[in-house]
């Protein structure tokens, strides 16, 4: 790998750059059942979401079925699902290394539905219309008992649940008779049942910056369970500013935390917390919150030095 340093101002020769120009590779084939609108995703195989623009590309088929991607050497995992129908592929493995790879026959031959219920914790009641749920999707209608239904687009499912009350939280989300970690879940094909367990007795947890620091300066206030493994990053407990300005974080499970403030220079600690919590959970402020408790805490700055 090349570096060269350049300062404001001035120009840099790169005498011994060279680009390699090859072209496109296309992947070609066939949606059975035929039908326009057929989604299809192509990815890269190994390699993860936001490496590169040609990391995963997406499509429809045309009305015969026929789909086409143009993309660079490699090896690619290619899938298909039908919304309408609920039904998508199995995952096909193509080798589109130094020439076009044609006549790929995609079958959507198998169905992922998820069906389940939202259940509340104690004599309180929800106004279950107020609910977003959606399974990375198009939002679940919820029935008025709480019961729901949707469609799934592949083996594996990811929830977000919107729009709770301040102060509510997810007690317990179950798929199967498993109790759920974080919010990924695998799917078998056929129906698998979600229940998610709702509590209005969360927590809130205010952080106070110390003096001469704003939120404004990009600040991100973290709370991480003192026990237990480190925990998914879409499932990380953020504060947030309210209505009020203040930066708090509501619907807290009761419990004990480790509470941080990390700069910019620190954000991707915030998508890597296993690796956070080795280096620093024990150095930082612990808080212990009871059911439907407030705290207002300061929460010193936490810098990390990358090693």
């Amino acid at each position: 790998m090349l570096f060269r340093s350049v300062s404001a101002g001035t120009a840099t020769r790169m005498n011994d750059l060279h680009l390699k120009m090859q072209r496109a590779i296309n992947i070609g084939g066939h949606v059975k059942p035929a039908g326009s609108g057929t989604s299809l995703n192509v990815r890269r195989a190994g390699v993860g979401l936001g490496l590169n623009m040609f990391a995963i590309q997406g499509g429809r088929s045309e009305a015969d079925g026929s789909f086409t991607f143009h993309v660079l050497p490699g090896t690619y995992i290619l899938t298909a699902s039908d919304q309408k129908t609920g039904k998508v592929s199995k995952e096909i493995t193509v080798e589109a290394l130094d020439k076009d790879v044609a006549n790929v026959e995609v079958t959507l031959d198998s169905s992922y539905e998820i069906s389940g219920r939202i259940i509340i914790d104690g004599p309180d009641t929800l106004d279950f219309s107020k609910i977003i749920l959606n399974f990375l999707g198009a939002p679940v209608k919820i029935g008025s008992d709480g019961s729901f239904h949707a469609n799934a687009f592949g083996g594996k499912a990811l929830y977000i649940l919107q729009g709770l009350p301040e102060g509510w939280y997810v007690k317990e989300a179950t798929v199967g008779d498993q109790h759920l970690v974080g919010k990924q879940f695998d799917l078998k094909p056929g129906t698998t049942e979600v229940s998610f367990t709702l509590s209005p007795q969360g927590a809130s947890v205010e952080a106070i910056l110390p003096a001469g620091v704003s939120m404004f300066d990009a600040v991100l206030v973290l709370l991480l369970p003192e026990n237990g493994p480190a925990p998914n990053p879409e499932s990380m407990i953020h504060a947030s500013p309210d209505r009020s300005g203040k930066l708090v974080a509501h619907g807290v499970p009761p419990g004990s935390y480790r509470v941080f403030a990390l700069d910019a220079t620190n954000f991707a600690f915030a998508f890597d917390p296993k690796t956070f919590i080795e280096k620093i959970r024990k150095t930082a402020l612990l808080v212990n919150v009871a059911a439907g408790e407030h705290k207002s805490i300061v929460v010193p700055l936490t810098k990390i030095q990358p090693e």
